[in-house]
């Protein structure tokens, strides 16, 4: 099998979806059932499938795609049919709403999207693991560049509590045709960490950064922050070995 390397792929599409209560691990089967096999040659992967903590029919997916016209192509085809897919065989609509859509790039070339490989059941019997953060950051329009060097410079106290940087992406220049003409720029920066101890120890920092990035007067609003648990096989998760290395 080919071996996908996150540098593949410089779109990202970062969907969050409403799901039906009790259902988001069945949602995540299907759809990773339905979409595996077919993504990659399409010009597409699955970065990730994850759970809001704080919302419980909250589902968040992670696409990314090697260009605008592979999204385009992979979209045109199965953006609505896979969740019916997804939903093959279900007794009730599992699916909601899709309650936001933003379409991404990296930051830079060290800011990719981390891709990790395909969840292994022999080495990981229990599933991805792991606690994801995610904070999103509304930026006024002309300001994402001194935003995002301001940002960084906050998100480098992070290394010291355990946690690995999965990606910092902003908005693209060219807007999704799902998304709002009116949305303003954003920075979605992406973590992982191991437990719930390294999540209590990076608090304060990710308050602090939230606070100091909103007296910059650079934002358009309040800032975001996410904290998500992996599905089952999603492949952003905390994985010993890979970090270490």
């Amino acid at each position: 099998m080919k071996t996908t390397n996150s540098d593949d792929y410089r779109v990202i599409q970062l969907q969050r979806l409403r799901i039906r209560d009790g259902a988001r691990e069945q949602f995540a089967e299907q759809l990773h059932t339905g979409l595996s096999q077919a993504d990659e040659p399409a010009g597409a992967t699955d970065f990730g499938q994850l759970y809001e903590r704080a919302k419980a029919s909250q589902f968040t997916w992670l696409r990314g795609y090697r260009d605008l016209q592979a999204g385009a192509a992979v979209n045109s085809t199965d953006y609505y049919a896979a969740p019916a897919r997804a939903l093959a065989g279900a007794r009730q609509p599992v699916l909601v709403e899709h309650t936001e859509v933003l379409l991404l790039r990296p930051l830079h070339a060290h800011s990719m999207l981390s891709l990790l490989p395909a969840v292994d059941p022999r080495h990981e019997p229990d599933g991805a693991r792991g606690i994801v953060v995610i904070h999103i950051f509304p930026v006024l329009a002309g300001q994402l560049d001194a935003f995002a060097r301001a940002a960084e410079h906050c998100f480098a106290a992070y290394r010291s509590h355990g946690l690995v940087e999965a990606g910092i992406l902003v908005s693209l220049d060219v807007q999704d045709r799902r998304t709002p003409a009116d949305a303003t720029d954003v920075l979605v920066w992406l973590g992982v960490v191991k437990d719930e101890r390294a999540l209590d120890q990076l608090g304060a920092s990710l308050v602090h950064t939230a606070h100091t990035l909103a007296a910059s007067a650079m934002q358009s609003g309040d800032s975001e922050l996410v904290v998500l648990d992996p599905a089952a096989r999603s492949r952003l998760r905390w994985r010993q070995h890979a970090h270490a290395a």
